[in-house]
């Protein structure tokens, strides 16, 4: 009850912003081949096209023999993307050992003219209008699968486990260099981890509560308890710099493409709801299951207003002490605060910054789907 007093406390202080349903556009699936629901998606408010991971309804050897996919409960079919506008959809990817072929994607994203997918080891980039291949990063899986940041010839991703467990840090900067043998293809020459977060992990002592005293091991505990808490960042990608900020949500940072940190901008209101979620913890086994394994999931920057917005979803014990499933989050540059914090249910896959607006999927049915826009007042 306590909880849920301070959370209505804090809501009613920032809550001004009106978040209303603008516009609904629907999508049809063709269920002979893929199959519904879709979980991963992008949406492009310049072009009203949305890109979308789905599973095709053909099994993969490759997947369905795998050990590791089937002990983490992987699906045993092959992904394929797709990008669906209003009057029909293409195929973006194939299946087999097809140049364009990405059984395992994870992550997709379009913007404006660029579509991404994203593999286990590698990354293609699309011509979201001629729909042709125009690059292959080909890496050798330095980060777990989750969003990728293609920037020319570097790949900006996270959640490298070596890294995280050795140094604590959680980005990764690939380098890449036109490949000798294939045209349009850039093959991995280095890597460079950077953004040490060992300070807000020794905040909780989490290592303390492991039991064993071998170093290497203690530390391989604490990252298989905590990557979804530490081990992913969301990037804001800009001309001459770049913004992050990690799951875990303390901080933003702004750096320059050589990794020089400009700016940090502290978010002291979701530390104050990690150290509600995790300043208490006796045993390494509440972290079990993600039950206290909160995140940002989705970041982006408004360029217009100078502000940045960030989705945050609550775990499962937040839920249970009287939070929402998800909230939005909105910071100012300029006041160097967050400026308002409202509840909103869904996954946001594209933000308009022109007209302040995002948007979610929805799966209505076995075969339909429809992309909700809303708008920020």
């Amino acid at each position: 009850m306590k909880i849920f007093i301070i959370f209505f406390f804090l809501i009613t202080i920032f809550l001004k912003s009106e978040v209303s349903l603008f516009k609904n556009n629907t999508f049809k699936c063709d269920t002979t081949k893929f199959y519904m629901p879709i979980k991963v998606s992008s949406y492009d408010f310049k072009t009203g096209k949305i890109v979308c991971i789905q599973d095709t309804k053909v099994k993969s050897e490759k997947v369905r023999n795998s050990y590791i996919s089937s002990s983490l409960g992987r699906s045993s079919h092959p992904k394929t993307a797709l990008l669906y506008e209003l009057n029909g959809y293409t195929t973006l990817t194939t299946n087999g050992i097809y140049r364009d072929s990405f059984d395992d994607a994870s992550y997709a994203k379009i913007d404006d003219k660029v579509i991404i997918v994203s593999g286990s080891q590698k990354v293609g980039v699309w011509n979201s209008e001629s729909i042709q291949m125009e690059n292959l990063y080909q890496h050798n899986n330095h980060f777990m699968i989750g969003k990728v940041y293609p920037y020319k010839n570097k790949i900006f991703a996270s959640g490298y486990s070596t890294l995280l467990i050795d140094s604590s840090k959680t980005c990764v900067m690939v380098n890449f260099e036109s490949s000798k043998y294939e045209e349009n293809t850039l093959e991995e020459v280095s890597f460079k981890g950077f953004y040490d977060i060992s300070k807000f992990q020794k905040n909780y002592k989490i290592r303390d509560l492991i039991k064993t005293e071998e170093p290497f091991m203690k530390r391989h505990i604490e990252f298989l308890n905590t990557a979804s808490i530490f081990a992913n960042s969301n990037y804001a990608l800009k001309k001459d710099n770049f913004f992050v900020i990690n799951c875990f949500g303390a901080e933003i940072l702004e750096y320059d493409y050589d990794l020089n940190i400009l700016n940090k901008f502290g978010l002291d209101e979701i530390v104050k709801l990690r150290d509600i979620e995790l300043g208490d913890l006796t045993d390494i086994n509440q972290l079990k299951g993600n039950k206290r394994a909160s995140s940002v999931t989705n970041f982006f920057h408004n360029d217009n207003n100078n502000t940045f917005i960030i989705q945050y979803k609550f775990s499962k014990f937040m839920q249970e002490n009287g939070y929402p499933e998800t909230e939005i989050f909105i910071f100012s540059i300029d006041k160097n605060k967050i400026i308002d914090r409202f509840p909103f249910k869904g996954d946001i896959n594209g933000y308009d910054p022109t007209k302040n607006r995002i948007s979610i999927l929805n799966n209505i049915d076995d075969s339909t789907f429809e992309v909700e826009i809303y708008e920020i007042k």
